[in-house]
C-alpha cells in the first residue's frame, strides 16, 4: 500500500521511543504490521519475531495482526524463496508474542510461577462466572449492610440506598455498586481516591452550602 509520510516515519524509526496516535481506521494496524516486518526481515538477518512483543486490546485484534504478518511474510518468502532467515521467521510467526495486555501479563506470571508463589496452573476467570460472582457478592453486601441498620437500630444504609438507588430496588443498588466499582477499577490507587470523595463531603458547610464544591456546581 501506498504510505503517508507520518506512517513512513513510524515504520521506519529505530534506536528511538515513538507514540503514533491516529483516528479508528487509519491505518494504524497496517503501519505496526509493516514495521514489524521490516524489522524481522533486515537485510542484516539480526531481526527475529521471537523478540518482538505486540500488545493490543482485543483478542480480535491480536489475531489480525498475526494474521497480517503471516501474509506479508509468506509473500517475502515467495519473493525470496532462498532466504532462510525469512522462512525461519514465517515458521515462527504463530508463536509470536502478539496478544492482549491481559494474555501476556498471564503468560509471564505462569513462566514465572514459582517465584510469586502462584500454583502453575494459575487461570483467569471468564467472563460470564465472573458477573455472576460480582452480584453474589453485591448481594450479600448489601443484605449485610441492611443487618448492620437493624442490629444498629440506625438507618444509615437504607438512607444511603434510598438517595443514590431506590428503596427496596435490588436491581438499581446493583446496578448502582457495579458502575461504581466500573468507574473505579480505571482510577490508579482507587482507595486513595474513595478517600478524596468523602473528603469532599465532609467539607461541605451546611451553614454555607454554597461555597462548597457542590454549591459552585
Amino acid at each position: 500500500m501506498k504510505w503517508t509520510e507520518q506512517q513512513k516515519q513510524a515504520i521506519e524509526a529505530r534506536d528511538i521511543s515513538i507514540a503514533v496516535s491516529a483516528a479508528a481506521g487509519s491505518g494504524k494496524t497496517s503501519t505496526l504490521t509493516q514495521r514489524i516486518i521490516e524489522r524481522v526481515c533486515a537485510a542484516d538477518g539480526s531481526g527475529d519475531i521471537s523478540r518482538i512483543l505486540a500488545v493490543t486490546y482485543t483478542k480480535a485484534a491480536a489475531a489480525e495482526i498475526i494474521s497480517r504478518l503471516e501474509k506479508a511474510l509468506t509473500k517475502k518468502l515467495a519473493e525470496n524463496p532462498t532466504n532462510k532467515h525469512i522462512a525461519r521467521q514465517s515458521l515462527l510467526v504463530s508463536s509470536a508474542r502478539v496478544s492482549t495486555i491481559h494474555s501476556f501479563c498471564l503468560s509471564v506470571l505462569r513462566e514465572n510461577f514459582s517465584r510469586v508463589s502462584l500454583p502453575s496452573d494459575i487461570s483467569t476467570i471468564d467472563e460470564t462466572p465472573l458477573t455472576v460472582l460480582m452480584r453474589s457478592t453485591m448481594d450479600e453486601l448489601i443484605d449485610e449492610c441492611f443487618e448492620r441498620d437493624r442490629e444498629n437500630g440506625t438507618k444509615k444504609y437504607s438512607e444511603f440506598f434510598d438517595t443514590f438507588g431506590a428503596l427496596g430496588d435490588g436491581a438499581s443498588h446493583l446496578k448502582m455498586l457495579s458502575d461504581l466499582y466500573e468507574y473505579l477499577n480505571y482510577k490508579l490507587k482507587f482507595l486513595d481516591c474513595i478517600d478524596d470523595f468523602i473528603q469532599l463531603y465532609k467539607d461541605v458547610d451546611a451553614s454555607n452550602f454554597f461555597d462548597s464544591r457542590w454549591g459552585k456546581e
